[in-house]
């Protein structure tokens, strides 16, 4: 199941993608498993099924209130195989076998899970990644830092999932006493952000580094003033390391900025979308707009100002699709820059589009649920993945984007082994 951290780096190639480490091995080994402890516990099977399906039930359960609304959405509108931009069935299929290998896995009593595992595979992963874009640099001739359009239309896919990846690794440090180990986690940890925000220049992994630095200052805290000294020279190193990232690409931002102030207000793009779909000519401030929606952030506008319009009347279940081409035609909104958004570039507007205030409740609930049970269980890997999909969602898809949720969910589901509580951070 711990190969989820290579499903990225392995994302073009058709026999390995992550989606197959978890249906093809993951999943049918823990149905051998399941019959095998069924047969080898013939006197007890009644208590042991009922504490199975309570560690099966008990890890579903955040998730519920999302698979329910998108359930009632699905009946809703019997929707073909891309209608939402996303597959329903796949959520299904992630959370429902993760869950049984969770069930099975615990009910089985195995106690040799060691986060050393997963921590170590995830930094081979972020090395293979640099690898990768070495070999791609060098046969495209290319700097490392102009690869960004060679990794399109997945680059953004690509640098979220990295950016979870490194963000486990950087907190690898806390799970380890060993100051090499903990040097190596840091380091490869940093060099993952790095990829992510500096390399492939995506903006939106940006506030990673910083959440990873919180919570790696949140834990030498609870573990006192004398474990926060030892602890203040890595820290400096990763501070030092978030703040390089930021300026670094503080150009990217700039150009962010001046694109959305660009674009105007929301009614002016839908006055600007309108007017290009019917071809009526366009004063001279709505030809600025236009050219500001060909960019990166003012596409971003263009969606945002769509779904704000085609919602108006249909914000309680939506309309039931999730491509922006079903409502305006982007090869004329974006013919001068090729820039042809495909979706609403939100998890929280892409929700409300889909399946209205339903969906999105639904969505919300189940991240504010995955987000308590991170806190209650003092589980920091956990507290920083359910945040970094939240605010992921807000300029992109992660939680309905069905890699970015693989590597989400699989992580969270391997740390819900370890479920590492305050008492290992004190002593």
């Amino acid at each position: 199941m711990s190969l989820f951290s290579f499903s990225t780096v392995l994302y073009e190639y058709p026999l390995v993608g992550g989606r197959r480490f978890l249906t093809q091995l993951a999943f049918p080994a823990s149905i051998f498993l399941f019959l095998a402890l069924i047969f080898s516990s013939y006197g007890e099977f009644r208590s042991k099924l009922i504490a199975f399906l309570k560690n099966f039930f008990f890890f579903i359960k955040p998730f519920l209130p999302f698979l329910l609304c998108l359930l009632l959405v699905v009946l809703t509108y019997s929707p073909s195989r891309e209608q939402f931009f996303f597959k329903p069935s796949t959520f299904f299929s992630y959370v429902i076998f993760l869950s049984f290998i969770y069930a099975t896995v615990n009910w089985s009593n195995i106690k040799t899970f060691s986060s050393e595992l997963l921590f170590v595979l995830c930094s081979l992963a972020i090395w293979a990644s640099f690898l990768l874009l070495l070999l791609l640099s060098w046969e495209e001739k290319k700097s490392l830092y102009d690869l960004r359009e060679f990794l399109n239309p997945w680059v953004t896919t690509f640098s979220r999932c990295t950016s979870l990846i490194a963000g486990i690794v950087f907190l690898g440090s806390v799970y380890c006493s060993n100051i090499p180990k903990k040097i190596y986690y840091l380091v490869s940890g940093s060099a993952g952000f790095f990829l992510a925000s500096i390399i492939l220049q995506t903006r939106s992994v940006l506030v990673c580094p910083f959440l990873a630095t919180a919570i790696l200052f949140l834990v030498a805290s609870l573990r006192g003033i004398s474990r926060l000294r030892t602890l203040i020279l890595p820290l400096s190193f990763t501070l030092l390391a978030v703040l390089l990232t930021s300026t670094m690409i503080s150009e990217r931002i700039d150009i962010g900025i001046k694109e959305i102030s660009s674009s105007g207000d929301l009614t002016a793009i839908q006055q600007v979308i309108e007017k290009v779909e019917l071809g009526k000519a366009l004063d001279k401030n709505e030809e600025v707009i236009l050219s500001s929606l060909n960019t990166s952030m003012g596409g971003r506008m263009a969606a945002w100002a769509t779904a704000a319009k085609i919602t108006e009347n249909h914000w309680f279940l939506g309309r039931g699709y999730g491509n922006l081409n079903n409502f305006i035609d982007v090869k004329k909104v974006f013919k001068n820059s090729g820039n042809f958004v495909k979706h609403f570039h939100s998890d929280y507007l892409q929700a409300v589009v889909v399946g209205g205030l339903v969906l999105l409740i639904g969505m919300v609930l189940s991240e504010a649920w995955l987000l308590l049970r991170a806190v209650k269980s003092k589980n920091f890997i956990q507290l920083y993945l359910i945040l970094s999909m939240l605010f992921f969602g807000l300029g992109e898809l992660a939680f309905v984007d069905i890699q970015t949720f693989l590597i989400f969910i699989s992580a969270w589901t391997f740390f819900s082994f370890l479920q590492p509580k305050i008492d290992e951070f004190t002593t």
